[in-house]
C-alpha cells in the first residue's frame, strides 16, 4: 500500500472507524464521528461482465463502453487518488479523512442531487438551476482532463447550495482516448437523467456541454446513436404498447427521440 493512501486525519477518527468495520460489513457505512457525518466505504473489484463486452464489441457506441477490471485494493488506491487529485484542481468532491488497506473514509457532501431533484415540491427554477450545477460540475471534471467514471445523476451530491460528484471507483483500458471516456461520461449522464422523471431540456444541456467543453460533434454522435434505435421507438409509439409501458420507459423514449431529430 503506497504511504500518501495509508493515512488518517487523527488517530481518534482511526480508532473509530476501526471500531465500526468490526461489528458492520455494509459496504457503505454511514458513521458519527464527533457529532459529524463521515462515510466509509469499503471497495469492490470492478468489472464489466460478457455481455457488456459483446455489446460494445458490436455496437462499437461509446457509451457501453467497459470499465476495467481492477481487484479491491487496486479500486481503492485509484478512487482515493483520483478523489485527491480532483481536490487540488479545485472540483467539488468529497475530502478523503482517511484510509487503510480495507476501507476510505470521506466528509459528508449531503443528500444526493437524484433525491433532490426528484422532490414533487421542488420549484422549477430551483430544479433547473441545480440540474445545470450538476452539469456544469462534470464539464468540469472533463475540462480539467479528467473523466468521471459513474457520471449517473445518482453519483453527485447536495449540501449548503454546492453540488459535489462522488462515486469514482471505475477506470478504462489504457487503450481507451480520455475523449471517448468523456463521451461516455455525458451519454451516461443524459439517459441517467430520465430517472428524475421530470421534463427537461435535453438539447438545451447537449448545446451548453457542447459549448462549453468544445466538443464539437457530439450532437452529431448522440443522433447517430439514436437513430439505430428507430425500430424500439416505433415498437413504443404503437398504440396497443403505448399505455404497457412505465414511465422510465416514455422517458427513455422522450430522450431518444429529441436525439434523432438534433
Amino acid at each position: 500500500m503506497d504511504k500518501n493512501i495509508n493515512f488518517f486525519v487523527s488517530k481518534e477518527l482511526e480508532k473509530s472507524v476501526l471500531n465500526e468495520i468490526k461489528i458492520n460489513n455494509k459496504e457503505i457505512i454511514r458513521h458519527t464521528y464527533n457529532d459529524e457525518i463521515v462515510w466509509i466505504k469499503r471497495p469492490r473489484a470492478t468489472k464489466s461482465n460478457i455481455f457488456h463486452k459483446m455489446a460494445y464489441s458490436f455496437t462499437n457506441i461509446k457509451g457501453l463502453m467497459p470499465v476495467e477490471n481492477k481487484t479491491k485494493e487496486q479500486t481503492l488506491i485509484h478512487e482515493v487518488s483520483k478523489l485527491q487529485r480532483l481536490k487540488e484542481k479545485n472540483i467539488n468532491v468529497p475530502k478523503v479523512l482517511g484510509c487503510n488497506g480495507e476501507v476510505f473514509v470521506l466528509e459528508d457532501n449531503g443528500v444526493t442531487i437524484k433525491s433532490f431533484l426528484r422532490s414533487k415540491e421542488l420549484e422549477k427554477t430551483v430544479f433547473e438551476n441545480r440540474l445545470k450545477d450538476t452539469l456544469n460540475l462534470l464539464i468540469k471534471i472533463h475540462n480539467n482532463n479528467e473523466y468521471h467514471g459513474g457520471p449517473q445523476v445518482k453519483n453527485y451530491t447536495f449540501k449548503n447550495g454546492v453540488v459535489s460528484a462522488i462515486d469514482f471507483e471505475d477506470s478504462f483500458d489504457k487503450n481507451f482516448k480520455l475523449e471517448d471516456i468523456q463521451f461516455r461520461d455525458f451519454f451516461l449522464f443524459l439517459f441517467s437523467l430520465t430517472e428524475l422523471k421530470k421534463d427537461i431540456d435535453y438539447k438545451e444541456i447537449i448545446d451548453i456541454y457542447m459549448k462549453e467543453t468544445k466538443k464539437e460533434g457530439i450532437d452529431k454522435e448522440l443522433k447517430s446513436i439514436a437513430l439505430k434505435l428507430k425500430f424500439l421507438t416505433k415498437i413504443i409509439e404503437n398504440k396497443l404498447f403505448y399505455n404497457l409501458f412505465f414511465d422510465d420507459v416514455i422517458n427513455t423514449y422522450k430522450l431518444v427521440k429529441t436525439l434523432q431529430k438534433l
